[in-house]
């Protein structure tokens, strides 16, 4: 199984924050406690503190609610402008 990087909500929220407000829209992505599976929530720019993961890659059902203020979180940022390119390029040290 892959072993993905969580890191604790707080310090994500911080970050995705601040490349959020320059134009990036942000996903949040978390580990399933429950199936294992990587989820990444559908809503750009939302942040929730309870992942759930609806349905597995396989189309069937898992339903579990992970406490990401336990579990921690990541995200996946785009970027569609300059300004977000520049804000995403300066993030990860470009």
């Amino acid at each position: 199984m892959t072993k993905y990087n969580d890191y604790p909500l707080e310090e994500c929220w911080r970050v995705a924050d601040q490349l959020a407000r320059a134009g990036c829209s942000i996903y949040q992505k978390w580990t399933c406690g429950k199936c294992g599976e990587r989820v990444t929530a559908n809503l750009a720019n939302h942040w929730t503190e309870q992942g759930h993961h609806e349905e597995k890659e396989d189309g069937s059902p898992c339903g579990h609610i992970t406490d990401l203020r336990k579990t921690g979180c990541n995200y996946l940022a785009t970027a569609d402008t300059p300004e977000a390119v520049a804000a995403l390029n300066r993030h990860m040290g470009s």
